[in-house]
């Protein structure tokens, strides 16, 4: 049950603060220093998770996490920004 609330409420608020606060804006420097800041968040929420023992891994250790955050971060920020691109596009 505990899994269940975590999939509907903390990731996709989450991921509702993480792409209202991107930088899209702003210069690529910017961007890449948000979205390692965020990815170091997660990084560490997720270890501290692990401890209390509310969240665990099987099969998988942190390092592939460190390794996927950055990536599927800039990933969401570009798929956000896709889709925006395609929305304005065909309304103009």
């Amino acid at each position: 049950m505990v899994a269940f609330v975590t999939f509907l409420a903390l990731y996709p608020a989450f991921s509702v603060c993480y792409l209202n606060y991107f930088p899209f804006n702003k210069p690529l420097v910017r961007k890449v220093v948000y979205i390692l800041t965020t990815s170091i968040f997660c990084i560490v929420y997720e270890y501290l998770s692990i401890k209390s023992g509310y969240f665990y891994h099987n099969k998988w250790n942190l390092w592939y996490s460190a390794v996927s955050y950055p990536a599927l971060l800039g990933f969401m920020a570009w798929h956000l920004s896709t889709i925006r691109w395609i929305i304005n596009k065909d309304y103009k």
